[in-house]
């Protein structure tokens, strides 16, 4: 348990110094301190990567506890970020990246004890790669289509009304690179967050048999669905591109991320962390 606080620790610690040397690199046009950013979240994300494998290897799916769930998101986004990296070999990934680990992370590691989340009696092994693994992706992905988005609209609105750009804005790639990890992130997490989200309704019956009515995350979760499919037909069936496309994203994941994180703070929710739920 120490030795994980430790390791905890210092992906905290690597992720710190990752966004800290990433936007000064780059706000200060500093190519070494942005390549130094980099490889700290890189870092990071390795050890990031070995505490992951001992929580998917080591961990029983029923002693799984908040904390580790958000770990695992947080890995999962961070991975996206890295497969976006590797498909455009564009450094501003790190630019939404580095921060949004550090955050997720710093909160799994406040919630590594607590609660314990019940898993479904039967096949809880095959629950969670059915379920969780796709939506996690999914949601990695849309992460990342979340961050090119903003970044999108940032330039966008800069070359629209031809204001001064910054040293930050010029190192920062053109339009078309943010719009196509968007498309891309459309493309491979769509069908991820449907598989999730019919795993987890075939699942539903076992573990609340009897209980009745629909859950807000369902509902919520259904209603991200239908955001994902049609952002997925526009994009694919009408070719939607650009600043309808990228809002569209935010407001995808900032429903899913209300989804995960609100509905269990605000609401009355049969997926809460509670002793008698499931996320």
């Amino acid at each position: 348990m120490a030795f994980t606080n430790v390791l905890s620790t210092l992906v905290i610690l690597l992720y710190a110094l990752g966004s800290a040397g990433v936007f000064w690199g780059i706000s200060a046009s500093k190519a070494r301190v942005r390549l130094m950013g980099a490889m700290s979240t890189w870092a990071g994300l390795a050890l990031h990567t070995l505490l992951a494998m001992g929580v998917i290897l080591l961990t029983p799916p029923e002693d799984l506890s908040r904390g580790h769930f958000l770990q695992l998101l947080a890995w999962s986004i961070l991975l996206a970020y890295f497969a976006g990296w590797k498909v455009l070999k564009s450094g501003f990934i790190s630019v939404t990246a580095s921060p949004l680990a550090l955050l997720l992370f710093i909160l799994a590691f406040c919630k590594s004890d607590g609660a314990q989340v019940e898993m479904p009696g039967a096949l809880k092994e095959l629950f969670i790669i059915l379920h969780i693994g796709p939506l996690y992706a999914s949601l990695g992905l849309l992460a990342l289509a979340f961050g090119a988005a903003l970044l999108f609209l940032h330039m966008d609105r800069k070359l629209k009304s031809k204001a001064k750009f910054t040293e930050f804005d010029r190192e920062l790639p053109a339009l078309g690179v943010y719009d196509r990890l968007n498309h891309l992130a459309v493309i491979f997490g769509f069908p991820l967050y449907t598989l999730g989200i019919a795993a987890g309704f075939i699942w539903a019956p076992q573990v609340w048999s009897g209980s009745g009515g629909w859950d807000p995350k369902e509902i919520f979760s259904l209603f991200v669905w239908f955001l994902y499919a049609v952002t997925f037909y526009l994009r694919i069936v009408r070719g939607w591109r650009g600043r309808k496309a990228a809002l569209l994203l935010i407001a995808i994941f900032s429903i899913s991320l209300f989804s995960l994180l609100g509905v269990n703070l605000f609401m009355p929710t049969r997926h809460g962390f509670s002793a008698a739920a499931v996320i």
